[in-house]
């Protein structure tokens, strides 16, 4: 990935359509059908429609972050990733932009690393020596959907879910058909993404972008901050099947 991201953060509190985006957008919703109707009746309003596609970005340079590979292999250095290792990356066996999308595997298997999968649409994960493979539309993200699944994936594998040993929240406390549980899973999420963006820059990783990784990660740490802060629009704007 090169991406750059968008040049600036567009800061809708300052504007009186930013704030009435906001306003419109960042409310929490109790059904599919809900966030359809109110995702219809944005597309009609040209001022909303825009404040949409630039939140749009921020949204997508932070999933397009936590499915980089730099990012997973500099948390989990003796993951596999879609059947590679690494060192094929490192040894010049295999090019990063090269590494295939697969099918989710069939049937139970046991593996001796910890697995990440990516079929070019959805993640899924997989601990070392367990027969059972993590899929987030089990219960922290709308099934059909793309959002936070690599994030749920990476959660899963470094013990961060609610209610695992490392948790960023609690558990989700209430009715588990409740729609509204992934309002509060999406801002577990970007708790998680904040911390691990911050490491990487406390790290100095290098993500070999176009733009240099420390203000690359300054830029993104802000738009984190930005999403936590306005958290509910990360489920109304995502497609719904």
């Amino acid at each position: 990935m090169k991406s750059k991201g968008p040049d600036v953060l567009i800061a809708h509190e300052t504007t009186s359509e930013g704030q009435d985006y906001i306003n419109h957008k960042n409310v929490e919703l109790t059904s599919e059908n809900d966030v359809k109707a109110l995702q219809q009746f944005i597309k009609k309003n040209p001022d909303l429609k825009k404040q949409d596609d630039e939140f749009g970005k921020i949204f997508a340079w932070i999933t397009e972050f936590m499915g980089d590979t730099h990012v997973w292999w500099f948390l989990l250095p003796d993951l596999t990733f879609n059947g590679v290792r690494e060192e094929a990356i490192l040894s010049g066996r295999m090019k990063r932009e090269k590494i295939p999308y697969k099918n989710f595997p069939r049937g139970k298997q046991v593996y001796v690393t910890d697995q990440a999968f990516f079929n070019g649409a959805h993640w899924n994960s997989q601990k070392t020596g367990s027969d059972l493979r993590f899929d987030p539309y089990d219960e922290f993200q709308p099934r059909g959907t793309n959002q936070f699944c690599q994030t749920y994936s990476m959660m899963h594998l470094l013990d961060a879910l609610p209610g695992e040993t490392n948790q960023s929240c609690d558990p989700w406390s209430g009715d588990p058909a409740d729609f509204k549980k992934f309002y509060y899973y999406t801002e577990c999420a970007l708790h998680f993404i904040l911390g691990i963006a911050e490491h990487c820059k406390k790290n100095d990783l290098d993500l070999e972008y176009d733009t240099p990784s420390g203000p690359y990660l300054d830029d993104l740490i802000s738009m984190i901050k930005y999403c936590l802060k306005y958290y509910r629009i990360c489920i109304n704007i995502i497609k719904l099947p």
